[in-house]
């Protein structure tokens, strides 16, 4: 059973982990994507470009992420539990996915080419933040383009060990 962790409407959820990997993945805009499916079902993804599914099948058990949301910051870090998989074929609680009520009338369930579909990394979000209390400050690195990417600006690294209380 998936276990979402519980957060304050503006400070983390609190869990023990070592210092992150630095990786980030930013959550596309688009309608089809909500980052409260990212929580409740644990997962992170990409897709509709063959260049976005290559680079999210990057992602290995055991990486620690950070999630974007364009224009808006930082909402979660976590780690990776299992590699990439179709959303079709995305597991919780033992049914998949897709066939929940809640994703009856999605854009996920409409028939596309395995290179443009949706695909879904399964992830322990170990805190996160709400979309509207997503963490950004001047001056830090942003990702508009790049499915998954390595973080290596140390002022972006401190400011999101600090949001996310990560030593």
């Amino acid at each position: 059973m998936l276990s979402v962790p519980a957060a304050a409407s503006d400070s983390p959820g609190h869990a023990d982990t070592p210092p992150p990997v630095p990786a980030q993945v930013p959550r596309s805009k688009l309608h089809a994507r909500k980052w409260e499916y990212n929580i409740k079902y644990q997962f992170i993804s990409a897709g509709n470009s063959k260049n976005y599914i290559e680079r999210i099948k990057t992602l290995r058990k055991g990486h620690k992420i950070f999630a974007y949301i364009s224009k808006k910051g930082y909402v979660g870090f976590g780690i990776v539990e299992e590699n990439a998989v179709s959303v079709k074929e995305y597991i919780v609680d033992g049914k998949k996915m897709i066939n929940n009520p809640e994703f009856d009338n999605h854009k996920w369930k409409q028939p596309k080419p395995q290179d443009e579909d949706e695909w879904i990394v399964k992830v322990k979000w170990i805190r996160f933040f709400y979309e509207d209390k997503a963490k950004w400050e001047k001056g830090i690195t942003k990702s508009y383009v790049n499915a998954v990417c390595q973080l290596k600006d140390e002022k972006t690294l401190e400011y999101l060990k600090k949001v996310f209380e990560i030593s």
